[in-house]
């Protein structure tokens, strides 16, 4: 499982989700991101991401989400 930022510093969140994609199909992506909403409401579907969470994030929120994953 990978779990990432959307903004990271020297490459894009999406662009880890991509490479992840490419190299281990199977993985399991969880994007953290300040920006969930947006995505969510303007139905954006990123290629390769099984979860998206919203920052900030809860201990709860995170442990339930691995579990699923």
């Amino acid at each position: 499982m990978v779990l990432t930022d959307l903004g990271l510093p020297g490459i894009s969140g999406e662009e880890v989700v991509r490479t992840v994609a490419l190299r281990w199909p199977q993985t399991p992506v969880v994007l953290l991101t300040g920006w969930s909403e947006q995505l969510k409401a303007e139905a954006t579907r990123l290629e390769g991401v099984t979860q998206i969470l919203g920052k900030p994030i809860t201990l709860q929120t995170l442990a339930t989400t691995l579990a699923a994953v």
